[in-house]
């Protein structure tokens, strides 16, 4: 299966194909539509129940500055 990417506007629920690939698609395809207002599509902007979203990719700290690491004890668990 060729993957071709393109963006087009979709207008009374018609995909314009670009110019450039008329004729050179397969008669039968898979669509796949993704809202361009999404910078990823996988990543919902709003929680919903199961869903991920931006806040769940955020980095968290942690002070370490009093944390003594022994390598022994660490090697012995």
């Amino acid at each position: 299966m060729q993957a071709v990417e393109f963006e087009t506007e979709i207008v009374n629920d018609t995909i314009c194909i670009p110019q450039e690939y008329k004729g050179s698609l397969p008669h039968k395809a898979r669509i796949i539509i993704m809202d361009s207002l999404f910078s990823n599509p996988y990543i919902a902007r709003t929680k919903k129940k199961d869903t991920i979203t931006e806040d769940d990719f955020k980095s968290i700290k942690i002070n370490t500055s009093n944390f003594k690491f022994n390598r022994e004890e660490a090697n012995e668990r």
